[in-house]
């Protein structure tokens, strides 16, 4: 059975507040300042038939939290914990509304970004900054972004828009030292072989999950155009379990520096990924609520 990820809010967020791009903590910030329009987009992919709801953290961390919301730690670890909160509330109200089932499980994923993400400055779709900060730091900050999530009662954890393979080793050995804690990792790439910094994919997703299979979920790929995550997925079919968080409307042109219309249907991917046993399916970056619904349909039917 395929797991459909409530990936890509944000876009739904933006749709309600405003832009936020550009912010040091993106979509995160709305934590503070916005959380019944976060639970409204919730409510949103509950409706669409998500079976995950992944938490507005992806480039939240204690410190970001602090430097930019002037919180101290204690309010920092709060907020943290309110990312989940935000995802019980909506899952309780649509639960009491009769939208779904009172019984249906919807899992809530922690979601945080590569050490790259945190910079806010693209560097998690080049890997550039593997080469200038040493893994043992890189490490070190992970390792809170893992212990803050998993405290703050997530089901799981999404480790998304991995660029290196150094980074995605060390992630999955990282793991270990939460055992009790289960993940999703997933890589930035540059086209449909390799990642996007450089190395080849299927080599790297093999390895990764060889190191963790006990804890690693999946290991895949997020906000990439739905052709090369084909091209990708192919050598490792049936070989370890794969999630797809595909482009549906916009890519990100690194030339022009905007976000330019996908040249490509992603509907037939979706289609095609859920016959052949991917295992988790999500819309990426730009994804609207539009595409969320058609995703879930093209998922689990019409019944949604």
């Amino acid at each position: 059975m395929t797991v459909f990820l409530g990936c890509g809010f944000e876009t739904t967020l933006r749709s309600r507040i405003g832009q936020f791009d550009g912010n040091p903590l993106w979509a995160s910030a709305c934590l503070l300042s916005d959380p019944k329009v976060i639970v409204d987009a919730y409510r949103d992919f509950i409706k669409a038939g998500v079976d995950v709801l992944v938490t507005d953290t992806y480039q939240a961390s204690l410190q970001g939290f602090e430097t930019h919301l002037g919180l101290d730690e204690q309010q920092a670890r709060d907020l943290f914990k309110k990312s989940v909160s935000l995802c019980k509330e909506a899952i309780q109200i649509e639960k009491d509304s009769g939208t779904i089932d009172k019984n249906k499980e919807i899992l809530i994923m922690g979601s945080t970004g590569s050490y790259g993400a945190i910079l806010a400055d693209g560097s998690e779709y080049t890997g550039d900054f593997i080469l200038k900060y040493p893994i043992e730091h890189i490490r070190d900050f992970q390792r809170t972004q893992i212990q803050i999530r998993s405290e703050s009662g997530c089901d799981l954890i999404g480790l998304f828009t991995i660029a290196t393979s150094e980074e995605a080793f060390m992630l999955a050995e990282l793991l270990k030292e939460f055992p009790n804690v289960k993940a999703i990792l997933t890589f930035s790439v540059k086209d449909g072989e390799y990642l996007s910094g450089g190395e080849k994919f299927e080599e790297v997703a093999s390895k990764c999950w060889s190191l963790n299979p006990a804890q690693l979920l999946a290991v895949g790929v997020n906000c990439a155009k739905p052709s090369y995550i084909d091209s990708l997925f192919a050598p490792l079919k049936g070989k370890i379990p794969l999630c797809a968080i595909t482009l549906t409307e916009e890519n990100w042109d690194h030339e022009k520096n905007q976000w330019i219309p996908l040249d490509e249907d992603y509907l037939p991917f979706v289609y095609k990924w859920s016959q052949i046993g991917v295992q988790y399916i999500g819309g990426g970056c730009q994804t609207s609520y539009s595409s969320i619904q058609k995703i879930a349909k093209m998922i689990k039917g019409s019944d949604v």
